[in-house]
């Protein structure tokens, strides 16, 4: 029923956000990036049922899409005929093969991973792993990328195949863990870490959500630029 609600809300450009959000939403940042970032590419891993904000943005664009889930591979199909995309049904890794994906009774919060809360488990299926440096040389993607990764705890592995990407590309916007969500799955640390030792920084955090219980920060969108373009420097008042 939320996920259904949510699907509705997206078709009326509308959104349920929580009273104390920490920070500002998707969208509204995207319309901030878009004054100073101009991919040629869009690059969605992990689209699960999609990113309409995303496509909203861009829609022009040429996209290459990305799911291993294959409880969404109705719903990709639909949304890669609604944009100048091609499609790809694997999980991207550091290394191509094959790996084991829990599907959990939310769908979109399906990972590689075991969750740390409680969730039920419908089943574990083999899925295709690739690298995105092989998918984006194999559909002869044209640079500069825009990156956006939401893969529930595997955005290092998904990262870790992309080194070449990440040279030609602009900006990354990857989901990142305050609280540990999956066992063995990226920190914020390590997320941040891995993004500095490529010539990226912070540089807007999108879309946060709290703990229902503790109501502690959960989650965040974090987004990174390349550490030595011209407008991380501008001067700000105040």
């Amino acid at each position: 029923m939320k996920q259904m609600l949510h699907q509705l809300l997206r078709r009326f450009n509308k959104q349920i956000r929580s009273v104390d959000d920490p920070t500002r939403p998707f969208s509204s940042g995207l319309e901030v990036l878009k004054k100073v970032v101009s991919p040629s590419t869009i690059i969605d891993v992990g689209v699960a049922d999609g990113t309409p904000e995303l496509y909203r943005c861009f829609p022009d664009h040429p996209y290459l899409l990305i799911e291993a889930n294959p409880a969404f591979r109705d719903q990709l199909d639909k949304i890669g005929e609604t944009l100048n995309a091609v499609v790809e049904y694997v999980f991207c890794g550091g290394q191509v093969g094959e790996t084991s994906l829990r599907v959990y009774e939310d769908p979109r919060k399906s990972s590689v991973f075991p969750v740390t809360r409680a969730l039920g488990l419908e089943r574990v299926v083999t899925v295709p792993v690739d690298t995105l440096d092989h998918l984006v040389e194999k559909h002869r993607l044209k640079p500069t990328y825009l990156l956006k990764i939401d893969v529930e705890g595997a955005e290092k592995s998904v990262l870790e195949g992309a080194i070449n990407t990440l040279a030609k590309t602009e900006v990354v916007i990857a989901e990142a863990s305050i609280l540990p969500k999956f066992e063995g799955g990226t920190t914020f640390a390590e997320l941040v870490h891995f993004m500095d030792r490529q010539g990226f920084s912070v540089f807007d955090i999108w879309a946060g959500t709290n703990h229902p219980k503790t109501k502690y920060l959960h989650q965040v969108d974090l987004v990174f630029v390349k550490t030595d373009v011209p407008f991380r420097h501008l001067s700000g008042g105040g």
